[in-house]
């Protein structure tokens, strides 16, 4: 396994903090590729993921305009299954340690 790549096999794009405004919980947007079981190739997703365990989210960038959002479709898929792996790719980020670039930024 590659460093930029994890244990189900993401491949890890870009991990960026996002502060959420002046009063809102921050969290990281992680971009990264991986292959569905459905899927003949890599697909690019998008990681929400807050700093308290259990909320974690993901998006199916590509599958956006063809099956949107909705919970039935196929675009529905289980952040506790991409935890672990997300909040890996953050600990090896240059935005991990405590280094949260914004002026309403606390470091963890």
């Amino acid at each position: 396994m590659s460093s930029k790549e994890s244990a189900l096999g993401l491949e890890i794009e870009e991990v960026a903090w996002h502060r959420n405004g002046i009063s809102g919980v921050g969290f990281y947007a992680i971009r990264f590729l991986w292959q569905p079981d459905d899927a003949r190739t890599k697909e690019r997703f998008l990681g929400i993921v807050f700093d308290e365990p259990g909320h974690c989210s993901v998006i199916g960038i590509d599958r956006l305009s063809t099956q949107g959002v909705a919970f039935a479709g196929g675009n529905s898929w289980r952040g506790d299954r991409f935890e672990e792996d997300l909040r890996r790719a953050i600990e090896n980020s240059p935005t991990s340690g405590g280094v949260r670039i914004g002026p309403f930024c606390v470091p963890v």
